[in-house]
């Protein structure tokens, strides 16, 4: 399973990203709390905080985007995003691309309850993930050069190098955890997150920035 987004989008807030092929690619437990009431629906969901999100250069979203009050949506450049954006009744927006998407505004009654879900300190994705272990260390604990991270150290692989990998199964097999303290790709980086087997979860946190631009690639 190899995972490449190739993106220019800056976010402050809060926000959960979820990956094409996204039900084969979690933990148990997180794919148990992302069960139910359209959550697994979107491409991006943000949870409010407020959350500020700008696609632009030539960033293609595939499915539809959330975003709960409050915070503010932009779509500039050639950027597209192939489903609906939802918007909540704080969320104000501004679309300068010439593929401009279907926008739904005052979207709370519907955000919210989806929101809760997942910060549901009980059974909400939050909490799956945070009983996580990480099992994978980023140097620093930040995202800012090019890496690859592997689940495990594959040598003899043409063509391909694991900067770091795993190298216990703290959360059982195929389920991985990276901690960071911040993303900040701003000059055509690229993360490539790399496994031989179609089963294998990958779920970063990032307690910091998130900040991904100018042509670079998660």
């Amino acid at each position: 399973m190899r995972r490449c987004l190739s993106t220019i989008v800056c976010a402050t807030g809060l926000l959960l990203a979820i990956l094409s092929g996204r039900a084969h690619a979690l933990c148990s437990a997180e794919d148990q709390a992302l069960v139910g009431d359209g959550i697994k629906n979107f491409s991006i969901l943000t949870l409010g905080a407020p959350t500020n999100l700008s696609i632009g250069g030539t960033t293609n979203v595939i499915g539809t985007i959330g975003m709960a009050s409050h915070g503010h949506f932009a779509q500039k450049g050639n950027a597209i995003v192939t489903g609906s954006v939802l918007l909540g009744n704080k969320v104000t927006h501004a679309v300068s691309s010439p593929n401009k998407p279907a926008i739904f505004t005052n979207q709370d009654p519907f955000l919210n309850p989806l929101v809760a879900r997942v910060l549901d300190a009980n059974g909400g994705l939050a909490a799956a993930a945070a009983q996580l272990k990480p099992d994978i260390v980023v140097p620093g604990g930040v995202l800012n050069s090019n890496l690859t991270i592997c689940d495990a150290n594959y040598s003899g692989v043409p063509g391909l190098h694991c900067d770091v990998f795993a190298t216990s199964s703290p959360n059982g097999p195929n389920c991985h955890d990276v901690d960071l303290t911040g993303v900040n790709l701003t000059r055509g980086e690229k993360v490539t997150i790399y496994s031989q087997s179609t089963s294998a979860s990958f779920t970063i946190k990032d307690s910091g920035v998130f900040n991904v631009t100018r042509g670079a690639q998660i």
